[in-house]
C-alpha cells in the first residue's frame, strides 16, 4: 500500500517533466561553458527552451488532469531556481560584470528561504 501511495506522489507525467529539466541543467552548463562556435550557442539555447517548454507543458498536465503532488510542489519551483541560478552562473562565468547580478540572484534567494 505505502510502495503504491509513493508511486502516485512520485511517478507522475508532470514530476517526470520536472526530473528531465534538472537532467539538462548539467548539460546545459557544459554546453555553454565549452561552447566555441555559434552552433554551440544555438544548442544551450535549444537546451533552455526545451527546459521552459517542458516547464509549461508539466503545469498544464498537472492541472489539468488532477496530477499535482506534494512532491510536485517541491520539485518544479526547484527545478525552476536551479535553471535560473545555473544560467546566470554561466553567465557570469562568461560575463564577469554579471557577477553583481548573480549576487543578487542568491541574496534574493537566500531572503525567499
Amino acid at each position: 500500500m505505502i510502495i503504491k501511495d509513493w508511486k502516485k506522489e512520485i511517478l507522475t507525467i508532470p514530476n517526470l517533466l520536472s526530473f528531465i529539466r534538472l537532467i539538462m541543467i548539467p548539460v546545459y552548463m557544459v554546453i555553454y561553458l565549452n561552447a566555441s562556435k555559434p552552433g554551440d550557442y544555438w544548442l544551450a539555447g535549444i537546451i533552455l527552451s526545451l527546459s521552459w517548454l517542458t516547464d509549461m507543458v508539466d503545469g498544464k498536465i498537472a492541472r489539468k488532469f488532477n496530477m499535482i503532488t506534494t512532491f510536485g510542489k517541491f520539485l518544479d519551483p526547484l527545478a525552476d531556481k536551479l535553471t535560473q541560478f545555473s544560467l546566470l552562473l554561466c553567465l557570469a562565468i562568461r560575463y564577469p560584470v554579471l557577477w553583481a547580478v548573480f549576487s543578487l540572484f542568491v541574496l534574493k534567494e537566500l531572503f525567499q528561504l
